[in-house]
């Protein structure tokens, strides 16, 4: 993991992006899904480029649903896809939760894996827990099937990058709570006018169930 350094340039003004505001109008209609998925990605790109960068066999990112940690993604050799899994008591994860800091071991007996990845056995790992407002709001976590894989120079590079991933996490929750009551707000404003032309309680209430579903998934809604 040595060699690399941090880009410190200035862009030019070639490498500038062009001030189109017609061209990013488009774009932001056409590509824009909301903050969800915008995240998602990052922390798809986010994973990938630690696991390239630690040379390690996959990456995970569990972080907090409810009583305990889920995992959020993971980006592994296999290329697998991977459902959400909750942390299971005794794993390699929660350890990194009850020691409250940074875990790094260097020979996993055969057989071992990290919690929802179960197509990767790894020999060494190393886990940083997601601290925010002294809290772990979850864990950034990479395994490899060679042993002694990782150094203090990974422990440093995963802690650094948990430190970016807390902010990241505290910027999204602002921008999706936002969101939401954007969200909320507009469709309000658009029910209250649809139910004007309303001429009895069932019209109202047809309109009332389109406009909810834009907000909730159910099955069935009663007056």
């Amino acid at each position: 993991n040595t060699g690399k350094k941090a880009f410190s340039g200035k862009l030019t003004s070639q490498d500038q992006p062009a001030n189109d505001e017609s061209a990013s109008d488009e774009m932001d209609s056409s590509l824009w899904k909301g903050f969800g998925e915008a995240f998602q990605w990052f922390y798809d790109s986010f994973l990938s480029i630690v696991r390239n960068v630690t040379a390690a066999s996959v990456t995970v990112l569990y972080l907090r649903k409810g009583d305990c940690l889920e995992l959020k993604t993971a980006e592994s050799e296999t290329e697998g896809s991977y459902a959400p899994a909750a942390v299971h008591e005794g794993s390699l994860i929660d350890y990194v939760i009850q020691a409250n800091g940074i875990v790094r071991e260097g020979t996993l007996p055969p057989g071992s894996v990290l919690s929802g990845v179960d197509d990767v056995e790894i020999r060494s790992f190393v886990g940083v827990p997601l601290i925010i407002e002294n809290k772990i709001a979850g864990v950034l976590a990479a395994g490899s099937q060679a042993q002694d894989n990782f150094s203090e120079e990974d422990e440093d590079l995963l802690s650094r990058c948990g430190q970016v991933i807390c902010q990241v996490m505290s910027v999204y929750h602002r921008a999706w709570r936002r969101e939401i009551q954007e969200t909320l707000l507009k469709t309000i404003v658009e029910m209250e006018q649809a139910l004007k032309p309303a001429e009895d309680e069932s019209q109202a209430f047809n309109i009332f169930i389109k406009f909810l579903r834009r907000l909730f998934v159910f099955d069935r809604c009663v007056l």
